[in-house]
């Protein structure tokens, strides 16, 4: 159970004493504590702002899976979304996140923007990191149809993988007799392999 009594002078006096020793903030103080704030629903502008400034800042520090997830959380839930947004961007195409979450957060977002191209592209991220069903289903209902990624294969599975992602390449490049072809070359292809 959590308090239900927040004593603000309190949050703000953290906060002051926070930002007067910013210089000696270790990259996990300055999103734990920006983070107890948030999840406390205390705004604090200028503790968000001194975040958002170390963040953009030093991206590569604050781009570790724990502390960017969190600095992404708060972000998000001190309405920071548009920064949030931009280092999602970021740190999701060095794939840090290995979680689910800073991806829900995005997806809730862009339920408000209703942005196909940039739900389509946040799926694509997450099949990468969780190549799940669910995910791909969700891919496939906007046009998408993801690959599985290799690494998420057992090792016997993904030449079996590779020919039908060949196969189903080759009947959509070819048509008529040319895709009967295309898929028989990919068959002989894998036999002489196996």
């Amino acid at each position: 159970a959590r308090f239900a009594i927040v004593d603000e002078p309190l949050m703000y006096a953290i906060s002051s004493a926070a930002l007067s020793r910013m210089p000696e903030l270790s990259v996990q103080d300055l999103t734990n504590i920006p983070w107890a704030f948030a999840s406390m629903q205390v705004r604090d502008k200028p503790l968000m702002n001194a975040l958002s400034a170390g963040v953009r800042s030093n991206i590569a520090a604050f781009g570790q899976p724990t502390s960017a997830a969190m600095a992404l959380w708060t972000l998000w839930r001190s309405s920071h979304s548009a920064l949030a947004a931009e280092l999602f961007d970021i740190w999701s195409s060095m794939d840090v996140f290995q979680e689910a979450e800073p991806f829900g957060l995005l997806l809730m977002d862009n339920d408000w923007w209703k942005d196909t191209g940039w739900e389509l592209d946040i799926l694509d991220r997450l099949h990468r990191v969780l190549p799940v069903r669910s995910v791909y289903l969700s891919m496939s209902k906007l046009g998408h149809f993801a690959t599985m990624p290799s690494q998420a294969c057992h090792p016997s599975l993904r030449k079996v993988a590779n020919l039908v992602d060949a196969v189903a390449a080759a009947v959509s490049a070819g048509t008529g007799g040319d895709a009967a072809a295309a898929v028989l070359t990919e068959g002989e292809h894998f036999a002489q392999f196996k």
